[in-house]
């Protein structure tokens, strides 16, 4: 099974998205991330095989030297692939995509067979809403989404490890408080 390493939300961001996830799993539209035990989150990277006890030691350790950081939800996007995905937006800071580049950069020789998609110059930070997609679908969850509180203020908390599917979550750390 693949591997994740996860940016994870303040409590108040994380409980918005949650019930965002769960009006699309009661409606059936989209019941996949309410019901997967997994936490509204940015994909910083997903590897087919990853040595865990390198990456939780790397990931703690960057833990410790990094801040929470602000996130801003403000718009709602597509991956217009076959299923589809829609997710929340934020704007890409610099801080963030310092973060990224570093923890790619700390577990390159942990971390086997990486996605494409999450690589430095690749990476679109997102927080999935819905995903598996039918294209005939996509109006339900839009209108869903839509009816979040846009624009979603907080902050990033939390950097942590999973493995999926089905989700199983590994170790995650805080993010070093602010001084």
């Amino acid at each position: 099974m693949p591997f994740a390493i996860h940016l994870f939300f303040d409590p108040d961001t994380e409980a918005i998205i949650k019930t965002a996830w769960k009006k699309l799993a009661e409606t059936g539209i989209a019941p996949y991330m309410h019901r997967s035990a997994n936490r509204p989150h940015f994909s910083l990277a997903i590897y087919q095989s990853i040595h865990l006890a390198a990456c939780e030691q790397k990931l703690q350790s960057l833990s410790a030297a990094w801040q929470p950081l602000p996130v801003s939800f403000q718009s709602i996007g597509i991956f217009p692939t076959t299923p589809a995905t829609v997710f929340l937006s934020s704007p890409v800071t610099t801080a963030l995509l310092d973060l990224h580049a570093e923890v790619h950069q700390a577990l390159h020789p942990t971390g086997i067979d990486p996605s494409q998609y999450y690589l430095p110059g690749k990476w679109v930070p997102h927080c999935t809403l819905a995903l598996d997609l039918e294209p005939g679908l996509l109006p339900q969850v839009l209108k869903i989404g839509l009816q979040m509180p846009l624009p979603i203020n907080g902050e990033i908390t939390e950097i942590g490890a999973i493995e999926f599917r089905p989700v199983r979550h590994l170790f995650r750390f805080s993010l070093a408080p602010h001084p």
